[in-house]
């Protein structure tokens, strides 16, 4: 139950995404859905394994005080990023964070405010460039968990799999409901009640 709350939490972002994609009748391709999910899965890979290296020289009790807190934090900073985009909204383009160059595909990633601005040439379709874009957005909060998993002992391999099945039923359904009834959910709720579920989950492994 620990994992699927976690997992389910992490992954909202996708639902909001897949929502605004579908009241927008922007379409996620099958590759596109793929490249996401398969970034997200590829980050939480690599953050486990360096949690893992790091914790082996730190005590059992020490190691879940941090992953923790680690959560804790993560928990918190999406909730104040939530409550500033609820308070100060983006009307049309992302605010850029920062820019992140990647030579093989030749294209440069924005790290923006708003993901779900991924539709970079307005074409209706989110390509294979554009799903690197969103998936490496969406990856950024899996970096806090994947460390924090190596602490508390969770099975990688089913993490991983429950991970890549929630993701693609979240935007999948968010697109879908989005097409349908969009304009009555509202992403940034489900974004506060995931980020008070984090900092819960955190606060259950400090017991």
């Amino acid at each position: 139950m620990y994992a699927f709350l976690l997992v389910l939490s992490l992954n909202i972002d996708s639902f909001s995404i897949g929502l605004n994609y579908g009241l927008r009748k922007i379409k996620i391709s099958f590759l596109a859905l793929i490249t996401i999910v398969a970034m997200s899965l590829g980050i939480l890979s690599i953050s486990y394994s360096i949690g893992y290296i790091i914790f082996s020289f730190i005590s059992i009790f020490v190691s879940k005080m941090i992953s923790s807190l680690l959560l804790i934090s993560l928990g918190c900073v999406l909730l104040i990023q939530t409550l500033i985009n609820i308070h100060y909204p983006v009307e049309n383009e992302a605010l850029t964070i920062k820019k992140i160059k990647i030579k093989p595909l030749n294209i440069i990633v924005n790290i923006v405010r708003e993901p779900s601005n991924g539709d970079m040439d307005h074409s209706g379709t989110i390509n294979m460039k554009e799903a690197v874009y969103i998936g490496f957005a969406l990856s950024m909060d899996s970096f806090a968990v994947g460390l924090s998993l190596a602490a508390f002992q969770i099975n990688l391999t089913w993490f991983l799999l429950l991970t890549a099945i929630v993701n693609i039923i979240l935007l999948m359904s968010g697109e879908l409901i989005g097409k349908l009834v969009g304009s009555i959910v509202s992403g940034d709720k489900l974004k506060l009640v995931a980020s008070i579920i984090i900092i819960f989950l955190g606060f259950t492994k400090l017991l």
